[in-house]
């Protein structure tokens, strides 16, 4: 029996050794980290070949993996510093770059395509088509068409933008994050000039576009109100609701309060009165240069005359005069 059972316990444990290995393996390519936008560029040449760039952007250390079409060979890595890597592994639609360092990571990709372009049967002479198909998920794809070569309408995705460099022909996708990145492409012999550049693009890009200035206009409207002073944003943490008035220095009973009050006092007082509301009582000291111990001495002094008021606000007080005075100013003036 001591047998049978020290048996069934080591058949357990290797169940759940192979378990736990199966759990990691399956689990590994969930630590493989993805590129943030990248952006890859596809120049086909005369001859139907490709040569394929994808620039890339890592956080963190670990494993990266930088997504490739089907077919590329011949690959080149360059780190930030444009220096060859040869760590890395090539397989059949990416590739796994190991990052020994966190931060940030700019890679650059480099492939050919051997005939990345084939031949359309029982169509125009010479025409051709591209398919390329991405397992990533969100960028930018550029594709430079050969010379004399233009697109035709048979294209999917439209592209977002169309544009002419050295007589040659450039499509420009922009796929979201939850986008795959993939294009059929129709070319045919032809002349740059006069290519109608505005074909049919995607509208769906377009359309976000609205949508986006639709949400910034009335962000816009409400920035240029606040600094026009058309509208005012009352804040939370004022502890009174009492508005505090303009004071005018006139003669009569101001010049009356000052001469009843010491001579930090009166500077103390004059400091207040030409800011009722908004002194903050840390900003009397630095600015009459008092030491933190004479400033709580003076304002104890003048408060206990009933000459000011001091209001928490936060972790800090606002220094204001008191009601009566600000009344006998206010009906000064």
């Amino acid at each position: 029996m001591g047998l049978q059972s020290l048996t069934k316990k080591t058949v357990g444990i290797i169940a759940v050794l192979v378990w736990l290995l199966q759990f990691l393996s399956c689990n590994s390519n969930a630590e493989l980290l993805e590129p943030v936008s990248p952006l890859y560029e596809l120049e086909i040449d005369e001859d139907d070949n490709g040569y394929l760039r994808v620039w890339t952007t890592f956080y963190g250390e670990g494993k990266a993996r930088v997504p490739l079409p089907n077919g590329v060979l011949d690959v080149v890595v360059f780190d930030e510093k444009g220096e060859i890597r040869e760590d890395y592994t090539v397989g059949e639609e990416e590739l796994i770059i190991p990052l020994e360092t966190p931060g940030q990571h700019e890679l650059l990709v480099v492939g050919s395509m051997p005939r990345v372009a084939t031949a359309m049967r029982g169509e125009t002479p010479g025409a051709r088509v591209v398919m390329l198909n991405i397992d990533s998920s969100g960028g930018m794809l550029s594709v430079k068409l050969p010379p004399e070569m233009v697109a035709k309408n048979v294209l999917e995705p439209p592209p977002d933008q169309i544009s002419v460099e050295n007589e040659r022909i450039l499509l420009f996708w922009f796929f979201h994050v939850d986008e795959p990145v993939h294009c059929y492409i129709e070319y045919v012999p032809g002349g740059v000039q006069g290519f109608d550049t505005t074909m049919e693009q995607r509208t769906g890009f377009a359309w976000e576009r609205c949508l986006v200035l639709l949400t910034l206009i009335p962000l816009l409207l409400l920035l240029f109100l606040l600094l026009s002073g058309r509208i005012t944003l009352q804040s939370k943490t004022v502890a009174s609701k009492e508005v505090f008035p303009v004071v005018k220095r006139d003669a009569g009973i101001y010049e009356k309060i000052l001469k009843t009050l010491s001579p930090d006092e009166r500077r103390v007082m004059k400091l207040i009165l030409e800011n009722p509301g908004e002194t903050y009582q840390y900003e009397v000291g630095s600015r009459l240069g008092f030491s933190k111990a004479k400033t709580s001495r003076i304002l104890d002094a003048m408060e206990a005359k009933e000459l000011i008021m001091r209001i928490k606000r936060g972790r800090v007080n606002v220094v204001r005069p008191a009601n009566w005075i600000l009344r006998e100013l206010g009906g000064e003036r």
